[in-house]
């Protein structure tokens, strides 16, 4: 039988459109919230949302509002939270009076936030979700997806009924896992992250490419090691980040190791069959979030990735210089006071 919750998707980007449009043909009650876009909520109200994804192309009517229209008695049995972490703080304290009793907010957010959803509206009431799917909008309430999957499990570990529960709902969109180590598994998202995106920034490459470039491995390597030194420290054992472990990832800092560039190039390979896939050219030509952030004069969310990873590392007395660097200078090519090339990769590669 069909779930009877009260939905709230609030989020109006690629991921938000993709789980409103696609909650909603399901049968799902849906609303869709924007925050800071009053234009989007009126071309889906006007045109609903479209999917595009394999060979279906899926239409659904989907309720949208403003926040400021959600009605004063209404209440969302389940919240889900796709918009960048910068906005998380301020989103949350404005849809947390419309939370209901025993409410669920489901955070599918790049980052860390469980603990900042958590001190707002109770730890009890979060499930976070880690998003392994995605895709492009080229024009508002029109969504490109590709496959993939979500993870998806309660902090304590446990397998609860309301898991369950949004499993079978977030099934409706794509492929779900449950895991027993959800924040391990969070740690194991944002480290790509914090890889990926600014070092796509600052050289000036497209998103996923020139992976077979040393000079992206070496930094790869310097931030990774960082990144999950930091992880262990937060009591969270190391993992594996794009295929390798801490030493491995140590010893491609350090020069180029063939076995390991080949190996790192081997498991990345279907994610970036994807990305390029996405592109809609068959090239790795995805622009990055920060860079498309600087492009449309938006505040940047590397302060709540790398940023989070520095401050934690800083908590637990450790070094962040390559992780320091690079968000440096990706705030310097936001004000304009730095160009992004390749040179900034040897910058990086220069650090002790």
């Amino acid at each position: 039988m069909k779930s009877t919750k009260h939905i709230a998707v609030i989020g109006t980007g690629t991921i938000g459109m993709m789980l409103g449009g696609l909650l909603a043909n399901a049968g799902y009650d849906i609303t869709v919230i924007s925050m800071f876009r009053k234009d989007v909520v009126n071309t889906i109200r006007q045109q609903g949302i479209t999917i595009q994804q394999a060979d279906q192309t899926i239409s659904a009517s989907v309720r949208s509002i403003f926040i400021d229209e959600i009605l004063p008695e209404e209440r969302f049995d389940l919240m889900f939270v796709t918009v960048r972490s910068n906005e998380t703080e301020s989103v949350m304290e404005a849809v947390k009076p419309y939370l209901a009793q025993n409410g669920i907010v489901c955070s599918l957010q790049n980052g860390l936030n469980d603990e900042t959803i958590g001190r707002i509206v109770g730890r009890n009431s979060v499930i976070p979700c880690i998003c392994f799917t995605g895709g492009q909008s080229r024009q508002t309430g029109y969504v490109i997806t590709h496959d993939g999957y979500f993870i998806i499990g309660e902090i304590d570990g446990s397998t609860s009924d309301r898991l369950k529960e949004l499993a079978n709902i977030l099934g409706c969109v794509k492929r779900v896992e449950i895991s027993d180590n959800i924040m391990a598994a969070r740690w194991r998202k944002m480290a790509e992250v914090c890889l990926t995106v600014p070092v796509a920034c600052v050289s000036g490459y497209s998103l996923f490419s020139h992976f077979d470039d040393s000079l992206v491995q070496r930094v790869f390597g310097k931030s990774a090691v960082e990144v999950l030194n930091v992880q262990s420290a937060c009591g969270f054992p190391h993992g594996y980040i794009m295929g390798l472990s801490a030493d491995e990832w140590n010893q491609l800092a350090n020069g180029d190791v063939p076995e390991l560039q080949d190996k790192f190039l081997a498991a990345t390979e279907a994610k970036r069959q994807k990305k390029s896939d996405d592109s809609g050219t068959g090239k790795l030509t995805l622009t990055d979030a920060y860079t498309g952030d600087i492009k449309r004069g938006r505040e940047l969310e590397i302060g709540y990735i790398n940023g989070y990873v520095i401050r934690k590392g800083e908590e637990n007395e450790l070094r962040m210089p390559y992780n320091k660097k690079i968000m440096s200078m990706v705030l310097e090519i936001s004000n304009g006071t730095r160009l992004a090339e390749r040179n900034n990769l040897v910058e990086l590669c220069e650090l002790t």
